[in-house]
């Protein structure tokens, strides 16, 4: 534990002693009454205690509160090894610790931080206190990106595939004139598009016992929702529009359900802040009808009262930044020529997907309200790895294309919201690249939301180092901040 801590604070010294050396104003009295903090909790490491060697990261908050080092050293010391320790040893010196240091970083860092929940139900359990004992204020809103399908478990899953199921049973629908009727789909009525889908399917009896089932299911969840986010920003994505018989009726009956738990809010004295996303539509045009049908079913289900529920309508993008390639022979010299000159081509191919994703996400942002990029993880580039299971674009190449979806989208509109979602924390944080990026904030899991704080913080207080030292002094350290 004592060489832990002192590789900590060696490194901090490191960081300081470079910025020093190659800022113009070398010789500040404030940068040298920093290292001499440092060089001074250095040199009383020899003695660690048993509480220290327990409790590292309170230790550290200690020194920080002492004034031996200031907040902003105690944030860039606190690496990714001290967090895991302290999330590991659940005990209450720890989470005391671990509280005030997040409530320093919330101080300092400029990119709000969203939790990203599968469900209605985890969110209800987690929202209400964080493994290690936060309250939900800490964080800036939650996001449900995957609807109702989201856990194959959850009992109004299990009623929405038996939906599809029923649906797909009874798909022949004819109209007056005995020819089969279009099925509808969002954008084609302003309400009520799974009654009559329900009327008009090969078994409405069932059907409609379904709907009732699941509009009263997810109502309930949604209303506990509201309840326990108390008037914290909840964003929802409608389930995903495909050709699956019966999808547009899903896609009512949630959408129902959740402006019917809002209202219910009201009624009770919340103030619900809610934003409805349409999840990767086809191009602007199904976009604009999703958001026209949205709309309708506000008005008829709201009716009088739908200026009680202000919500928004944003969109939500998948950011696909890789490219495979697809080779079965052995490695050697003239395959891996081969290889490169393939790979530079398919390096070609990702950048001009990019340009098209960034030119599509622009032609969304003009009729949106929030857009939500939503980055997939993908293998890095290894030498070593067999060729017929190699990538390009990897984890740089997806913060690359939400950078150039970003610009092109601020281009449109310079103050549109701007999230980037990662179903988990991983090595895309780690870089100052995704927090350049000039994101409105970042959705991650509940795991990785101490991480991603942390992180938002030090690339904070790294950039007001760049400021003080000149552009050029903290370029690596920014780049290569630890997470």
């Amino acid at each position: 534990m004592e060489v832990k801590l002192m590789y900590v604070f060696a490194e901090l010294l490191s960081e300081k002693n470079s910025l020093d050396c190659d800022g113009p104003e070398s010789g500040s009295e404030a940068a040298a009454a920093q290292r001499l903090a440092i060089e001074s909790v250095l040199a009383g490491c020899s003695e660690v205690s048993a509480s220290q060697e327990e409790d590292p990261l309170g230790w550290l908050v200690g020194l920080a509160e002492q004034g031996r080092i200031s907040q902003e050293e105690a944030l860039l010391a606190a690496d990714s090894e001290l967090i895991g320790e302290t999330l590991l040893n659940k005990g209450n010196d720890n989470r005391e610790a671990m509280s005030t240091l997040l409530e320093w970083s919330d101080e300092y860092r400029r990119t709000f931080i969203r939790i990203y929940a599968d469900d209605p139900v985890q969110v209800n359990y987690t929202s209400k206190e964080s493994a290690v004992g936060l309250s939900m204020g800490s964080l800036d809103g939650y996001s449900l990106l995957h609807g109702p399908f989201s856990q194959s478990s959850s009992r109004v899953a299990e009623l929405c595939r038996a939906y599809l199921d029923a649906a797909e049973s009874g798909h022949t629908i004819h109209g007056p004139d005995g020819e089969s009727a279009p099925l509808l789909i969002p954008g084609s009525r302003a309400s009520d598009t799974y009654k009559a889908f329900n009327q008009a399917s090969g078994l409405p009896g069932l059907c409609e016992h379904l709907s009732r089932r699941i509009i009263g299911l997810l109502e309930t969840e949604y209303e506990g929702l509201f309840e326990s986010l108390n008037g914290s920003p909840l964003t929802i994505a409608l389930i995903e529009q495909h050709n699956a018989v019966g999808i547009g009726s899903l896609q009512d009956m949630q959408l129902e359900a959740l402006l019917r738990a809002a209202l219910r809010n009201v009624e009770q004295g919340g103030e619900p802040q809610l934003e409805i996303v349409v999840r990767n539509p086809a191009d602007v045009n199904q976009f604009r009808a999703a958001r026209d049908w949205i709309d309708g079913v506000a008005e008829q289900t709201l009716c009088g009262r739908l200026r009680c529920i202000p919500y928004r309508v944003g969109v939500l993008l998948t950011v696909d930044a890789s490219s495979k390639l697809n080779v079965s022979q052995t490695w050697n010299g003239q395959v891996k020529q081969s290889y490169e000159s393939a790979r530079a081509n398919l390096l070609r191919e990702v950048k001009a997907q990019q340009i098209k994703q960034a030119a599509q996400a622009a032609d969304m942002a003009r009729f949106a309200d929030a857009v939500i990029l939503e980055a997939t993880r993908f293998p890095s580039y290894d030498v070593d790895a067999d060729l017929s299971d190699l990538s390009v674009g990897g984890h740089e190449g997806t913060s690359d294309t939400i950078k150039r979806m970003t610009q092109a989208i601020r281009g449109v509109k310079p103050k549109l919201p701007v999230w980037a979602a990662f179903d988990e924390v991983h090595t895309l944080l780690d870089g100052a690249g995704i927090w350049a990026s000039r994101l409105t904030g970042i959705i991650c899991p509940e795991t990785g939301a101490i991480a991603a704080r942390l992180a938002a913080a030090r690339y904070a207080l790294l950039q007001d180092l760049e400021g003080e030292y000149g552009s050029n002094t903290s370029h690596n350290q920014a780049q290569h901040f630890p997470l």
